[in-house]
């Protein structure tokens, strides 16, 4: 019974993080969209605490960093405060580091690979994606024109909202770096920008790759004992 509940804990993150992936495209170009791009953001921060409610002191902890990301992020709104945005992408990026960690030792001290198991190892990895997405703006709003695009700062932080968010623009950039696709149509210019980018890519391929040593591992030792139980 524990174990179907956390199932569907998991699968309802698993479906927040792909809703979020699949919509921010069509919400950069309406003007509604920066508000229904923060809305989903809340729809992940929500299911996240859900998923890890049964611990009470991650709970507290994950419920005051959700506040304060989404807090500021309201709160930029009616100030427009470039300070607020960086508050806002630093406690984004804290609560979801505590969610890749929390999820990722899930993983780790699990005894057999199931639906759960491969639900949280997908949340984890697009997790890693929304961590670098905020590490991304905290450059770009410390040092401006870290990222350029033609030629171009990719943000104007005192433009327009959908100019000015740096959600969406560094969403896009983050995945591709995760996966190592590499377009070019974004690149780092600063330091601190080629630094992280290049750490992304490093993390998302072993990742990957000791995900699948990790669930390969565990069904092989799952199948061994259950063999030899059926012997007996």
């Amino acid at each position: 019974m524990i174990q179907q509940k956390i199932k569907r804990k998991f699968l309802f993150l698993l479906v927040s993080l792909l809703l979020l992936c699949f919509f921010y495209p069509f919400v950069q170009r309406i003007p509604s969209g920066v508000r229904i791009l923060d809305i989903l953001f809340l729809v992940i921060l929500l299911s996240s605490i859900y998923a890890i409610s049964e611990r009470k002191t991650l709970f507290f902890i994950s419920l005051l960093l959700a506040l304060a990301a989404f807090g500021s992020t309201v709160l930029n709104y009616f100030l427009i405060a470039v300070s607020l945005r960086l508050v806002a992408v630093s406690a984004y990026g804290l609560f979801f580091i505590l969610m890749a960690i929390v999820i990722l030792s899930t993983i780790m001290k699990a005894k057999k690979v199931t639906t759960e198991t491969i639900y949280a190892s997908i949340c984890v990895y697009l997790l890693l994606g929304i961590i670098w997405t905020m590490f991304f703006s905290a450059i770009e709003i410390i040092e401006p024109g870290s990222f350029l695009s033609g030629g171009s700062p990719v943000v104007d932080l005192y433009g327009d909202p959908l100019q000015r968010n740096v959600f969406a623009k560094f969403i896009y950039y983050s995945f591709v770096t995760l996966t190592t696709l590499g377009y070019g149509d974004i690149i780092p210019v600063s330091p601190h920008a080629r630094a992280l980018s290049s750490l992304e890519a490093v993390v998302g391929q072993l990742f990957i790759a000791i995900l699948i040593a990790r669930l390969v591992g565990m069904h092989i030792v799952h199948e061994t004992e259950k063999k030899q139980s059926d012997k007996y």
